[in-house]
Parts: structure tokens; C-alpha cells; sequence
């Protein structure tokens, strides 16, 4: 009991984080609604007024006021942050696989993989200039290696939950470029989860052993259900 009343409320917050996690969500949503009702005459897509909604009720703006910030940013929300991330992620990769065409991308690999490269390269290269000001920002002094390839891959990632939904918002994926770009998109983003994964699993012998586990227990489920398929199709 007490354990969980500790999970559900801190005595440092002022309010239950469950409950203003979800009055956050309930209040993102609105504000987006409103400035895509707004900037849709103007031509925007959707996720251009979400990420609207998020600049206003983060830190950049509402949240700099100080009652607004003992509201809204809870000293325990941070864990049914990372609860509802993950599981979004799942449910939003799995929809991705199911949307996937496997036979496009293993026509246009070769293409597909010069623009995700290239669109890599091209944004580490901008932002590599401001590598010295992000490290006196955040007072990096240690694994300096670690933060220069973490900070490449967050800049080289891009984002394809917005770039597929923007170009199904506009009607584009439908074309050639359009599926190009989801399928540039999706295996840039792949590469880059790929990188960090790689890098959390390096970081401790029990994570490298759990990343072998949970790799090895994938591709046998991808085998089994493969085999299932076919057996469930005769």
C-alpha cells in the first residue's frame, strides 16, 4: 500500500501526475485541434500544429510560469511518461510493419538507402557546429564520445511518424517520391534506434547479455510465425 501510494503521488507533488498526465494529453489535444483548425487554410499539415501545441505548453512558453510549470511538470510524471511512450511506440511500429511494403523496398533498397544516408549526413553536418555549445549547455565532461554519437544520431533521425503522416495528410504517398520518402524516412529511423540500441547494450555486460536474449528470442519468433503462416494457409 504504501509502496504504491509512493508510485502514485510524491509528496513533492502538488497534484496526482496521473491525473495531470492526462489533463496534459486532454489540453495538447485541444490546442492542436485548434491550430490545425487555424493553419489549415494556410496549406499546413497536421503534425505542424501538434508540434505548435507542444511548444506552447512546454517550458519554451506556458510552461515558464511558475504555477503553470507546479501543474503541469510533476516531480513523478516522468514514469507514466516513459509507460505511455513505450507503448505507443509499440502500437505505432506494429502499424508501420503492417503498412510496410516489403517488395517496394526490396526493389528501391539501393535508392532508398542513398537518400536516408544522405539526409543523415547532410544534418550532421549542419548541426556538428553547435557540438561545443551543447556540451556547455549540458556540462558534458565525460563520454564525450558517447554524447558526440548520441547527438549525431538524434540529429541525423527523422522522425517518421511526422514525415508519413504530413505526406498522407497531403495526399502524396500515393506517388512514387511520396513512397520514397516514407521508405527513406523509415529506414533512417530504423538505423538509428539500431545505433542507440547498440550503444545502451555496450554500456553494461547485463544489458549486452539481455540485447543477445531479446534478439535471438526475436528472429525465433519471426521464424515460428513465418512457418505458422504458412501452416495456417494450407
Amino acid at each position: 500500500m504504501e509502496a504504491t501510494e509512493q508510485l502514485m503521488c510524491q509528496p513533492s507533488d502538488s497534484f496526482n501526475p496521473l491525473i495531470t498526465t492526462s489533463f496534459q494529453v486532454s489540453c495538447i489535444l485541444v490546442i492542436s485541434h485548434i491550430f490545425h483548425l487555424v493553419l489549415k487554410p494556410l496549406g499546413q499539415p497536421g503534425p505542424f500544429a501538434q508540434l505548435l501545441a507542444g511548444v506552447v505548453l512546454g517550458p519554451s512558453l506556458l510552461s515558464r510560469i511558475r504555477r503553470v510549470k507546479d501543474f503541469f511538470i510533476q516531480a513523478s510524471a516522468a514514469k507514466y511518461y516513459q509507460f505511455f511512450s513505450f507503448v505507443c511506440r509499440m502500437l505505432f511500429m506494429f502499424s508501420i510493419g503492417l503498412e510496410t511494403d516489403v517488395p517496394y523496398l526490396r526493389r528501391n533498397i539501393r535508392v532508398v538507402s542513398i537518400v536516408a544516408g544522405g539526409g543523415s549526413i547532410l544534418a550532421c553536418l549542419f548541426g556538428g557546429p553547435f557540438f561545443w555549445l551543447l556540451i556547455k549547455v549540458f556540462n558534458v565532461t565525460k563520454e564525450r564520445f558517447a554524447f558526440y554519437l548520441l547527438t549525431l544520431t538524434v540529429l541525423a533521425n527523422s522522425a517518421s511518424p511526422i514525415v508519413i503522416r504530413m505526406i498522407a495528410e497531403t495526399k502524396f504517398d500515393t506517388a512514387d517520391l511520396g513512397r520514397m520518402a516514407i521508405y527513406s524516412s523509415l529506414v533512417n529511423e530504423m538505423s538509428c534506434v539500431t545505433i542507440v540500441s547498440t550503444l545502451k547494450a555496450f554500456s553494461s555486460f547485463g544489458r549486452f547479455g539481455g540485447a543477445i536474449l531479446i534478439t535471438l528470442v526475436t528472429v525465433a519468433v519471426i521464424f515460428v510465425n513465418k512457418y505458422l503462416s504458412y501452416f495456417f494457409n494450407k
